[in-house]
């Protein structure tokens, strides 16, 4: 009997024993409208992490469900190219999907000067505000509004911690074509990350990521009582081509009207974006890694702008927008965050994107309401 089939049983032993000492997570509920299109979902989330010297166990488990009104078939995380398949689906029909999954099983040894960490995790790297060229790994979409939890992956990180502050990490993330079901080389992601604390502070990553070879560079530091970001991604594919991709941030906090504010402007290169305004196909490496979920843009050129306002002691207002410089196409963002009690959270957003025809952000509507509640 496989573990996925052993998780409803699991996951009822844990509920109705209602001994959640040991136990964390969050229940989420989504309401959402796209132009006439309705969509709801929820969202189970259950957590422990047991500590013994110097060893460490987490366990994540989740429960999902989405239900729409016209807007097709929903989507599902796919556990295909994992080394271990821990997701199930219960119910699978064109408006109504549920699935389970184990989204993070990580057992770790932590020492003084480095620590190994083993099994289903997240990892992020980067320092962009919107776009995150050097996130290899599940990044979220610029659109996204819920970024508290990226999709874990099977994986291997080792981290070394040098008596200079540095640190150096290791990261191997096998993969499975999905195709054959073999773990082979060039599905599967290494990479190496060292990170200097300096005036700039300077991180470099050298990663083997599916056949292509990434060379990442970030720095940053302060100016004017903020923080700059500048990132350079080239990529070297299997054919021998390289294409480059770079990012450029500003970020900065202050007090206006007696509240704190914070706000930002970024501009990103996409090296294998393409260059016509309103491309009518799609070069062989954009489409894969869009396929991937590595990247969310078709062009080149883009603007970001944002900022964040604390209303109140209990409640925040952030915006942001951003702009293909190609077809003049944007969209904006716009949510407010209001802390109903220690435990509960509230967030009403609005996207609209704005553009012609055939345009990467064409003009639709998007509203949602976000209820959240954590233990």
């Amino acid at each position: 009997m496989t573990l996925r089939r052993l998780l409803p049983g699991l996951v009822l032993c844990f509920v109705a024993n209602n001994v959640l000492a040991d136990w964390g997570g969050h229940i989420k509920g989504l309401g959402q409208s796209i132009d006439n299109d309705a969509f709801i979902a929820s969202d189970l989330r259950l957590k422990t992490q047991h500590d013994q010297n110097n060893w460490s166990f987490k366990f994540d488990y989740q429960l999902q469900a989405a239900a729409s009104d016209g807007i097709g078939q929903l989507p599902l995380t796919n556990d295909d190219s994992q080394i271990f398949n821990l997701q199930h689906t219960l119910l699978n029909e064109r408006d109504v999907i549920a699935q389970h999954r184990i989204d993070r099983l990580t057992l770790s040894y932590t020492q003084a000067k480095y620590s190994i960490h083993v099994g289903r995790q997240a990892f992020s790297w980067g320092q962009g505000q919107i776009f995150n060229p050097l996130d290899l790994f599940n990044p979220f979409a610029p659109t996204a509004f819920d970024k508290e939890y990226k999709p874990g992956s099977d994986m291997v990180h080792a981290q070394w911690l040098m008596d200079s502050g540095d640190d150096f990490s290791l990261l191997a993330v096998p993969r499975r074509n999905t195709q054959t079901g073999n773990i082979e080389q060039d599905q599967s992601s290494y990479a190496v990350f060292w990170r200097h604390f300096a005036q700039i502070e300077t991180h470099i990553m050298l990663a083997k990521d599916y056949n292509d070879t990434v060379l990442g560079l970030s720095f940053g530091g302060n100016w004017l009582d903020g923080q700059w970001n500048l990132e350079l991604m080239p990529t070297q594919l299997d054919n021998g081509d390289i294409k480059t991709s770079s990012l450029i941030n500003y970020h900065q906090a202050w007090s206006w009207l007696e509240r704190n504010v914070s706000g930002f402007i970024e501009g990103f290169y996409n090296g294998f974006g393409e260059a016509d305004a309103k491309p009518q196909t799609l070069s062989n490496e954009l489409a894969i890694r869009l396929a991937r979920g590595q990247l969310f843009t078709k062009n080149q050129f883009y603007l970001g702008l944002g900022g964040t306002m604390e209303i109140t002691a209990l409640s925040s207002l952030t915006a942001s927008a951003l702009q293909n410089l190609h077809d003049n196409s944007g969209l904006m963002m716009l949510n407010a965050s209001y802390s109903l009690s220690n435990t509960q959270q509230l967030l009403l957003g609005i996207q609209q994107s704005l553009g012609a025809k055939n345009t990467e952000f064409e003009t639709t509507t998007q509203a949602y309401i976000q209820w959240a509640t954590y233990f």
